[in-house]
């Protein structure tokens, strides 16, 4: 009984397209401080404000398959620089590359969970946001809790806007099973076209020039990247290249691997 119940639901949940990814009707707000990650050289200063993740502060989407960095770039010097590479270095060493569209992150974000299955790690999206949240407010993390003056947050997941009433919804769609398919198909074609259509409005493309004395903000759209331990940018100026590392191996730590940290203190940057 229960196998054909479950059966039930998961065609109930395909066809009701209960993954599939979608414009909000309203965004959710991501918290402002402390920026995540930030470098510099002599000419170019960078700053990582803010990581949107799947359902999570910030989300303009549902269920998405991608993580979105928000950058600034400034350019110090008095020559026009252009940044031409940007690549994050995951948990593993291994370098993850931008992607351009929504189909293509999310076929590089199941090939980053598959990377990850294959050495008996789970990746699980959107989770594990504690440190990263704690560093921009300035607080701190202990055993899973979010300090906040002296008060503990508990139940992280609601603090994001994760709704119990999911799973209630979810078995009532199963349970129901009253779903008009094509309509359903028609509805999901519309919605990935519509979230494509954003992602395409607010990625930045590469080569980005940056004029001097100029703060430029950059949006870059990655697949799902566990822990990710640095984000490297490499720049042209004056046809020199130069490289720039961003040390996220802190302010990202545990991110979609669902691990909260022990005792971690978030230091400001």
């Amino acid at each position: 009984m229960w196998l054909r119940f479950i059966s039930l639901l998961g065609l109930a949940c395909m066809l009701c397209g209960c993954v599939s990814t979608k414009v909000l009707d309203e965004p959710t707000v991501a918290p402002e401080g402390n920026p995540l990650a930030a470098a510099q050289d002599a000419a170019m200063a960078t700053t990582l404000d803010w990581v949107i993740l799947r359902n999570g502060p910030g989300t303009w989407s549902k269920n998405a398959d991608w993580d979105q960095y928000l950058l600034r770039i400034e350019n110090q010097s008095k020559v026009a620089l252009v940044l031409g590479e940007i690549f994050l270095e995951d948990s593993t060493g291994t370098k993850v590359y931008p992607e351009l569209g929504r189909q293509a992150l999310r076929t590089s974000s199941k090939q980053v969970a598959k990377r990850y299955k294959d050495v008996d790690v789970r990746v699980k999206p959107g989770t594990g946001t504690e440190v990263m949240v704690a560093t921009v407010i300035g607080t701190t993390v202990v055993g899973g809790y979010v300090v906040v003056a002296g008060v503990g947050i508990a139940a992280f997941s609601s603090w994001l806007g994760l709704s119990s009433s999911f799973g209630t919804a979810l078995t009532t769609a199963g349970a129901a099973l009253i779903v008009a398919g094509p309509a359903v198909v028609i509805r999901n074609q519309r919605h990935r076209r519509e979230v494509d259509a954003r992602i395409q409005e607010f990625r930045s493309d590469l080569p980005y020039s940056v004029a001097p004395g100029v703060v430029e903000r950059v949006v870059i759209f990655f697949p799902i990247t566990p822990s990710p331990r640095r984000l490297v940018l490499r720049y042209s100026q004056g046809g020199v290249v130069q490289t720039l590392e961003l040390d996220t191996s802190k302010s990202l730590d545990g991110l979609h691997l669902g691990v909260p940290p022990t005792k971690t203190r978030a230091s400001a940057i």
